[in-house]
């Protein structure tokens, strides 16, 4: 790992954990605190979405993605707000059952996105194609299943920020839980016994360790959401930023042009929410409400996924 991403992984976690402690001073109340996290986090997750978006390209590429039909972006956008409705009936009807296998996409998402920076040389600003290798798959499948653990154990009395209200059974959630510890505890086992390096096998050891010693922390899933959404965030606009530092000389136009557009980019859904706290008008309630959704932000955090998924593809065969 590159010292300059081992800056980059410590101020993001001292991010989350710094704005995790001032939430819990400001708002004692759970159902406010991560009421409050997500409508400041989670704009800034959409901003990561367009973000990406636009900057739209394959690693292995040197062009931007070429034009599509016409009639590309209409069926895509069909597709898109077809599974957005069925999503939303089944979030509706059973909150878990929508929420956790997107959790796991997007949890699993933003752990392979660190390992592979922090496997990197550089701080590139895209990855390159994901890995074969199954040590790698380990790591992030053993890391998933820890944040998983998280969610399912939150509480709540709001079905839609929590496992055990939305299943009402004690029994399920310690099932669910032992699952998740046992899940990370044999892939890190796995990961020590296969590792060739010792910095692989102390990982897998720890992975282990923490899946069967350490207690969840006391988060709701919305909180949990937000915490690994910022992490994930901070980490790609800190990568961002030093790409621009690397361009040119200071004061450039190119180099302010990238600094605003990366600004521009993650700030833009926040305007929104601004207007909408200040406005009494029903609208923009509803647009306040949406943006700050962990369960409808996690549907387009999944689309995320699978986009950028299909354009690193998987790394080519070693001979």
């Amino acid at each position: 790992m590159s010292v300059r991403f081992r800056a980059v992984r410590g101020a993001s976690l001292g991010s989350v954990l710094l704005l995790l402690a001032l939430a819990r001073i400001a708002y004692p109340d759970t159902h406010a605190r991560a009421e409050a996290l997500c409508l400041l986090i989670l704009p800034l997750g959409y901003g990561h979405l367009l973000g990406a978006l636009l900057s739209t390209r394959a690693p292995d590429s040197k062009r931007a993605t070429p034009r599509l039909r016409p009639s590309r972006p209409l069926l895509s956008a069909s597709i898109l707000a077809a599974g957005f409705g069925l999503y939303a009936a089944l979030l509706s009807a059973h909150p878990m059952l929508a929420l956790v296998p997107l959790l796991a996409i997007s949890s699993w998402h933003i752990v392979e996105n660190d390992l592979s920076a922090g496997r990197s040389l550089s701080l590139a600003p895209r990855l390159g194609p994901m890995p074969r290798d199954v040590d790698s798959h380990l790591s992030a499948f053993g890391l998933t299943s820890l944040l998983l653990l998280a969610a399912v154990s939150s509480e709540s009395s709001d079905p839609a920020r929590s496992f055990a209200a939305a299943v009402d059974s004690p029994w399920e959630v310690e099932t669910a839980a032992v699952a998740l510890r046992a899940l990370a505890a044999t892939a890190g086992a796995a990961l020590a016994l296969r590792a060739r390096s010792s910095a692989r096998r102390a990982g897998g050891i720890a992975l282990s360790g923490a899946a069967l010693l350490l207690s969840t922390p006391d988060l709701s899933l919305s909180e949990v959401v937000a915490a690994s959404t910022l992490y994930h965030v901070v980490s790609w606009i800190l990568i961002g930023a030093h790409r621009i530092r690397s361009i040119g000389d200071r004061g450039s136009a190119r180099r302010r042009a990238l600094a605003l557009r990366l600004a521009a980019v993650h700030l833009a859904p926040i305007a929104p929410v601004l207007v909408a706290s200040i406005g009494s008008a029903r609208w923009l309630e509803l647009v306040r409400s949406v943006l700050a959704d962990p369960g409808i932000y996690l549907f387009w955090a999944g689309v995320h996924v699978l986009h950028t998924a299909r354009l690193r593809r998987l790394a080519a065969k070693s001979r």
